[in-house]
């Protein structure tokens, strides 16, 4: 009878959006769609074709916003910050559970670390609004080193962060495309589908006591 080993893990790096976060909340996005007097199609279209270089940080909140609106709506800086509370907020509906999880975690692993595309009005939001960066023992964030999930050099500046072979690290990411990338930069990795799969998914296949 085979006997299934569990690979010891002794770092578990998590993305925010989608995991410690609910994904995208529809009443935020219809909000800033209604702020810029776009049509939906118009509006998503512009908001995700363009958001890439705003997590990456090559790209500040204003520039992002008149991009987005094709500079079609002037931008006053009373808009501006409505806009920029509203995306922050259509990102930052917290699971609880999973923030239970990470705590949970800090007496059966090494480290416990976070890994997001992320720009820099939701990184502070997340920072110093909502706290939560306290849960970390690092913080990794695109917009910080103009690197994008799923480049290499994201995954590989990650592990070397947090100091732990990559093949003792376990990434979770609930798109396919970063889990792959992880796997690629020789993490393990897995893709959230919740946190009742997550809970099975890593008592089945990892070993957390150190």
């Amino acid at each position: 009878m085979e006997t299934n080993i569990k690979k010891k893990i002794e770092c578990v790096i998590f993305d925010f959006g989608g995991v410690i976060s609910f994904p995208q909340q529809k009443q935020n996005v219809d909000n800033m769609i209604k702020l810029t007097k776009m049509s939906e199609e118009d509006f998503l279209k512009a908001y995700f074709s363009n958001r890439l270089d705003y997590d990456r940080g090559i790209i500040g909140k204003k520039e992002y916003w008149q991009m987005v609106t094709n500079n079609s709506t002037e931008l006053r800086d009373e808009l501006l910050s409505k806009l920029a509370w509203e995306d922050c907020r259509s990102w930052t509906n917290i699971n609880e559970q999973v923030i239970d999880f990470i705590n949970a975690l800090k007496n059966k692993v090494k480290k416990v670390a976070l890994l997001s595309n992320i720009n820099f009005e939701v990184k502070d939001y997340v920072k110093d609004e909502l706290g939560l960066f306290k849960y970390f023992d690092e913080t990794i964030c695109s917009c910080d080193l103009q690197l994008l999930k799923p480049e290499l050099g994201i995954y590989q500046y990650a592990a070397n962060k947090v100091g732990i072979e990559p093949e003792k690290c376990l990434f979770i990411d609930d798109m396919e495309a970063n889990v792959i990338g992880a796997r690629e930069a020789g993490l393990n990795s897995m893709v959230f589908q919740g946190y009742g799969h997550l809970v099975d998914e890593i008592d089945k296949l990892y070993e957390l006591n150190l």
